[in-house]
């Protein structure tokens, strides 16, 4: 039965102190303590508790004293520091870890026990019992994230290699102790995307006020490139010289060539090649039934050679024929203004994410977000943060409608919730690029 109100002993001369009143004046104190804790305080680490490798042994890891706080609002305090055999799930792949968390919780067991008295053989002592209450913490590993309630602090998490030995600790997981005054915090919601590639991030921020947020909630998908992109660049111009250099061999089509009657006579005209080392097969020359062939052009332009010329008339966007020689260069200068540092990319087309990489504030998470969908969805289904669209068959999860679901960032042990300004960097590390679309909510 719950009491409906707190009760001490009130001392009065002459009065009897049993094991029953002495009880009821601990409890009292203990009691309002805890009550304290939970209406001041979350519960996580206060202080201490670090977690290191054994520095004689790869397979254990050491916890130093501390003390944190569970949901009820119990002391978990360790006075000296702790040995702890590492048990677990080796790592497949260097980098990537799910479970192995390394909790703590409060324990406490009576101890030395005593009887005294006297009765008969064999009778039970009517009296007695133990006679000290010890508050031992216990630690241990679990495979999964304890929940919330569960009475457990995680203090870290190991990455094992194939031989069980610590290959690597995360403490990122960790919660810490943070005030629970009455949450003031605005319900908010952020939307957006943006395209990125490894020179251009996306950099999302957002501000915690007014308290402590119950989660932290984002979801993450990937889509094409926006072809924007590409055709909605505005004109402009470069102030440094652009130089195309060799250009390749191509022609020039003349098109009509109207010829001006001379001395009476019409010729119908052929087109020779040009850069030939005989000058006399260059340029255009004329054919007649009953003539011989003319040569109208000299190399240096379009001068008709036989008496009395005439002229020609060259529509405008006209090619010269490949005649295999050598690949001329064009050279021009800009005008000035614009970005002289812009350059042409080369490589592959830039359509879908491949490899994105999640940070917040500063610490790379992905490896830990990746435990997790590969815990909810299997290892196969998420080889990476995308894959840069359908690949052999292979589903790019990312590129899905439901992409990542519902990453709990507060659940996850993935962002400490003590300052008020947080940055998630979502960025791209090898040559690759697509569009990101995000949805972030803080409640």
């Amino acid at each position: 039965m719950t009491p409906s109100a707190i009760e001490r002993v009130n001392y009065v001369n002459g009065s009897r102190l049993e094991a029953a009143d002495l009880r009821l004046e601990q409890a009292y104190h203990i009691g309002v303590r805890r009550r304290l804790n939970r209406a001041l305080y979350q519960a996580g680490v206060a202080a201490g508790l670090e977690v290191t490798v054994a520095p004689d042994d790869p397979h254990r890891v050491v916890v130093s004293p501390g003390v944190a706080l569970d949901e009820e609002g119990r002391e978990i305090i360790l006075l000296d520091p702790r040995t702890v055999e590492v048990t677990g799930i080796p790592s497949t792949t260097a980098g990537v870890v799910y479970g192995n968390y390394l909790v703590i919780a409060y324990a406490e067991e009576p101890v030395a026990r005593f009887a005294d008295g006297c009765g008969p053989p064999g009778a039970r002592v009517t009296w007695g019992g133990p006679s000290r209450v010890r508050a031992e913490p216990v630690l241990r590993w679990r495979d999964v994230l304890p929940r919330p309630g569960s009475g457990e602090i995680v203090l870290a998490q190991a990455e094992l290699d194939d031989q069980c030995a610590v290959r690597r600790l995360v403490l990122t997981v960790r919660r810490w102790v943070r005030p629970t005054e009455p949450s003031r915090v605005v319900p908010v919601s952020l939307e957006g995307e943006k395209d990125v590639d490894p020179s251009n991030p996306k950099l999302l921020y957002f501000h915690v006020r007014g308290g402590t947020p119950g989660s932290v909630v984002l979801h993450l998908r990937s889509a094409p490139m926006s072809t924007l992109y590409y055709s909605e660049l505005g004109g402009h111009t470069h102030a440094d010289g652009i130089a195309v250099a060799p250009v390749p061999v191509h022609s020039h089509g003349l098109g009509t060539i109207t010829l001006s009657s001379v001395d009476g006579h019409d010729h119908t005209p052929i087109i020779s090649r040009t850069e030939h080392s005989a000058p006399e097969d260059n340029g255009i020359t004329t054919y007649h039934s009953t003539a011989s062939n003319q040569n109208l052009t000299t190399r240096t332009g379009l001068t008709p050679t036989k008496a009395g010329g005439h002229t020609h008339t060259v529509s405008t966007g006209q090619r010269t024929a490949d005649d295999g020689g050598d690949t001329p260069s064009i050279t021009r200068t800009a005008a000035a203004a614009g970005a002289p540092d812009l350059n042409a990319r080369a490589g592959a087309t830039r359509r879908f994410l491949d490899g994105l990489n999640v940070l917040i504030d500063a610490n790379n998470v992905t490896d830990l977000i990746l435990g997790f969908l590969r815990g909810r969805d299997g290892a196969a289904a998420w080889p990476r943060l995308g894959i840069g669209g359908d690949s052999g068959g292979q589903v790019d999860r990312l590129a899905q409608p439901q992409g990542t679901g519902a990453l709990d960032l507060v659940q996850l042990g993935l962002i400490d919730l003590g300052g008020e300004e947080h940055v998630i960097r979502l960025e791209l590390s090898g040559d690759t690029g697509g569009r990101v679309l995000y949805n972030l909510y803080v409640a």
